[in-house]
């Protein structure tokens, strides 16, 4: 947003990257459980998503702004792959013994992230920041269903 200037541009590129993650979620899920080589796959997808993050920065403010969010869009559809994708990777890559820490490692990294991820950007800041109301530091939903479901 720092080189649009624009909060009307800010709020489609979050919705540009958001939506096209709900919409995809169900063939994106399907996929991955189909497909042989799943360690690939979800690397693959992170690599596209990163790739995509890092084509949405450059652009931003220099190409126009379709193109910006056509490439946030495209990066979207990975979401669901980085959430609960990734979940259900360790039953593939670990020892039945070693599963439970693994996916409680995994419930405590999703939790921690919810509640320590908004704050950590904040010193970087150079304007003084007013204190956030008590509501924002409550799990917003994804995050709610994230630390509760059953992850098996």
């Amino acid at each position: 947003m720092d080189g649009t200037r624009r909060t009307s541009f800010g709020g489609a590129l979050v919705a540009a990257l958001l939506v096209p993650g709900v919409i995809a979620a169900p063939l994106t899920g399907a996929l991955a459980d189909r497909v042989r080589r799943r360690r690939l796959f979800h690397g693959g997808c992170l690599v596209f998503h990163g790739t995509g993050l890092a084509a949405v920065a450059m652009l931003a403010g220099r190409a126009s702004a379709p193109v910006v969010l056509a490439v946030a869009g495209a990066a979207g559809c990975r979401t669901p792959l980085l959430t609960g994708g990734l979940t259900s990777i360790p039953g593939d890559l670990l020892p039945p013994t070693a599963l439970n820490r693994a996916f409680n490692l995994d419930d405590v990294s999703c939790n921690l992230a919810g509640i320590a991820g908004r704050p950590l950007p904040l010193p970087s800041r150079r304007q003084p920041v007013p204190p956030a109301p008590s509501w924002h530091w409550a799990p917003q939903p994804p995050q709610a269903v994230c630390s509760s479901s059953p992850y098996r």
